[in-house]
């Protein structure tokens, strides 16, 4: 059954995370994450840690998921695996519902501050990814500090060997059945060189053994198949 939209907001953590593994629209899946960020600060201190863990799941899979469906015409609807799945992160899923693409999803450059730089570019705010993200203490917002990466070409050289390093890594330890990999920018899709996704297309072209049929990238609100190389 698919669900057109989520627009109740009075539902629960629990509720939420029914929907995410549940087949959606992409005005589902925008209704479910718009939900989410609306209410986030509602939702009492008993359930900090449940909420901690699907804000986490929404902005590092169920966000660039939508992404990914809205790039491709040819699919309509999709939904993230279970959490006891070891497999595919998520699932595309054809409009006879009968096929399903398997997913894998992965963040370029991921580490501890990549949560909080997520929320300050849905926030369209820049990120600065040689500076230190933190949470304010008095304000709970992500700021950032240091000395900001400003150099086209500091910024392409630093996004290229992320996306590199995230898609060996996943290579490395690639789960059975995945046909798409998807991963996710760090950066914002502003200040690198402008033939940044050509040469992303060779880097990628170098790796050997790539046994995903194709690999996608999502930065900002864009997402662009990196491979196979363009003929």
């Amino acid at each position: 059954m698919v669900s057109n939209e989520s627009s109740n907001p009075q539902k629960s953590l629990k509720q939420l995370g029914k929907e995410l593994v549940t087949t959606q629209t992409l005005g589902g899946m925008r209704g479910i994450i718009d939900e989410f960020v609306e209410n986030e600060a509602a939702y009492p201190p008993a359930q900090r840690q449940a909420k901690l863990r699907l804000g986490k799941l929404i902005r590092e899979e169920y966000v660039p998921l939508s992404l990914l469906l809205q790039s491709i015409p040819s699919i309509k609807t999709a939904r993230l695996a279970k959490p006891s799945n070891h497999g595919p992160d998520a699932f595309l899923v054809t409009d006879s519902g009968e096929d399903e693409i398997a997913v894998q999803i992965t963040t370029a450059g991921e580490d501890e501050e990549t949560h909080l730089e997520r929320q300050m570019l849905e926030q369209g705010r820049p990120v600065f990814p040689r500076q230190e993200t933190y949470r304010d203490p008095v304000t709970n917002s992500s700021q950032q500090r240091g000395r900001m990466l400003q150099r086209p070409k500091e910024r392409t050289s630093l996004l290229l060997s992320e996306a590199r390093a995230a898609v060996q890594k996943r290579i490395d330890n690639y789960r059975e059945g995945t046909q798409f990999l998807l991963v996710s920018m760090r950066q914002s899709s502003k200040g690198q060189e402008a033939d940044w996704r050509t040469r992303l297309h060779r880097e990628l072209a170098e790796l050997e053994k790539i046994p995903y049929q194709a690999i996608y990238a999502s930065m900002g609100s864009q997402v662009f198949e990196c491979w196979p190389p363009c003929e």
